[in-house]
């Protein structure tokens, strides 16, 4: 279960959706830089589960490094390039070449930086915000089925500082990526 809400949720209409952006938006255009411990678990389908975890570093507005635990793993966005290592292989991508990996970078830093409306026009996505007792939960979900790439992104900000507690990519192939951050 990644997080229960049913039984806590308010509801929000379009002027309190409209409010609750805003408040992420601005709580965290304030915020210049984050360092913390972060965890992820990768669901592959057809795959045995992978849990990871690392030290994340993110400077406003461009710039995200994930420092893996595992010196296999690496991952880090510097303005158009990113930059990764999986299970020991480097790779390196220009993200005005490449769509896949410049969506997944709009998804971190947007969802760093707060600017979730700019995400979903950009990524083609709905977003729906609803509030809860423990969290406020941004929804991104794929207006077109693809292939490839996420269907659904979920997002839980901290209902005092609005800065982001967990994310969740669901991908088209059924694949789940969780991350949270302390």
């Amino acid at each position: 279960v990644l997080f229960t809400a049913s039984l806590f949720t308010f509801n929000v209409n379009a002027q309190q959706s409209d409010a609750l952006l805003d408040k992420i938006e601005q709580s965290n255009q304030q915020l210049k830089n984050r360092k913390g411990n972060f965890n992820e678990v990768r669901q592959p389908v057809g795959k045995a589960e992978q849990k990871l975890d690392g030290e994340l570093i993110y400077e406003a507005p461009a710039t995200l490094t994930m420092n893996y635990s595992d010196p296999n793993e690496y991952f880090s966005i510097n303005d158009n390039t990113m930059s990764m290592k999986r299970e020991g292989k480097p790779k390196k991508f220009d993200l005005t070449k490449n769509k896949p990996m410049k969506t997944l970078s709009q998804l971190l830093l947007s969802s760093f930086n707060g600017k979730l409306r700019d995400l979903a026009t950009a990524v083609g996505s709905s977003l729906n915000v609803e509030e809860t007792k423990e969290a406020v939960i941004a929804t991104l979900e794929a207006q077109k089925k693809s292939v490839k790439g996420y269907s659904k992104v979920i997002l839980k900000y901290d209902p005092k500082t609005y800065h982001l507690l967990n994310m969740v990519m669901e991908e088209f192939d059924g694949s789940v990526t969780t991350y949270t951050w302390e």
